[in-house]
């Protein structure tokens, strides 16, 4: 029988740059490679009262009788991640399309992450994380386990048909990410407001904690858009290109492309220049 971390513990140096886990119905995928290796998978799988254990890499599959396919796969994570030495490129866990993770099973997966980073003597790294299964507090939890010079990237997700949005200014708190910088933040929710997009625009400008955030806002119509990001100065083929100065600062230009808003704080001469003085009522730009 061949569990997840059998196959870890096999490698000289127990590495894994590469963790993607994927939730579905009575099915749970753990993916996971280093630099160097080839990619194993292992599957969880609900049949019945027993947890189906399959191992692609060999090919094999083995019937774990009186088991739940979570708590399995659970051990397994816990095990691992109890052991990783090395930081972690990247760490995703998400539910497969059109699947809504059940609280039952995603408070199951945090409680052994957080368990087994509670019991390292070092914050854990990892550059690029993608927790779609977790509500926003959660993850706010779970980053307190995480090295924040090591991330570099975060992907969240809110659901368009949760009753409750979160808030924006809730979200990007600067309190919050005060240990961060130059991350890359990508949100996905149902719609951003002309005041909550300003709010955004206003953190971009002055502040170092976010270089990007990527947020949705297609129910704004292209004049309040105009307004809040300037007009389109150049057409790409993924959508029109804005930018726009940064007042009271030396040459960084807010870039923006459809729902990216990126802030370019290396000097940009050329497009400060050439761009209109504009929002000279916002903060001054300052590092935090």
């Amino acid at each position: 029988m061949v569990h997840a971390f059998d196959l870890v513990h096999r490698k000289p140096n127990g590495r894994l740059d590469y963790q993607y886990i994927t939730i579905a119905a009575n099915k749970i995928i753990f993916c996971f490679h280093s630099f160097s290796e080839k990619e194993n998978t292992v599957e969880y799988q609900q049949e019945g009262d027993n947890c189906d254990l399959v191992c692609f890499q060999f090919d094999t599959k083995s019937k774990l009788e009186n088991s739940n396919f979570v708590s399995v796969f659970c051990d397994d994570l816990g095990e691992i991640l109890l052991q990783q030495t090395f930081a972690i490129y990247h760490f995703s866990i998400i539910p497969e399309e059109n699947y809504i993770c059940p609280d039952s099973i995603s408070s199951q997966i945090l409680s052994t992450i957080m368990t087994s980073l509670r019991l390292k003597s070092v914050k854990v790294g990892i550059a690029f994380l993608r927790p779609a299964i977790f509500g926003f507090e959660q993850v706010m939890n779970l980053l307190s386990h995480i090295n924040p010079k090591s991330l570099r990237r975060l992907i969240l997700k809110f659901s368009a048909d949760s009753c409750v949005q979160e808030d924006i200014e809730n979200v990007f708190s600067l309190e919050r990410w005060s240990a961060f910088k130059n991350l890359h933040f990508d949100v996905n929710l149902h719609t951003v407001s002309e005041k909550e997009l300003l709010f955004i625009k206003k953190i971009l400008t002055t502040s170092r904690i976010f270089k990007c955030i990527r947020i949705h806002y297609e129910q704004l119509d292209n004049e309040k858009i105009n307004g809040i990001l300037g007009l389109p100065c150049r057409e790409h083929f993924d959508g029109s290109y804005r930018y726009t100065r940064v007042p009271n600062s030396k040459n960084p230009v807010l870039h923006t492309c459809e729902n990216i808003l990126m802030a370019y704080w290396k000097p940009n001469k050329e497009d400060y220049k050439s761009l209109p003085t504009t929002d000279e009522d916002l903060m001054l730009f300052g590092v935090c």
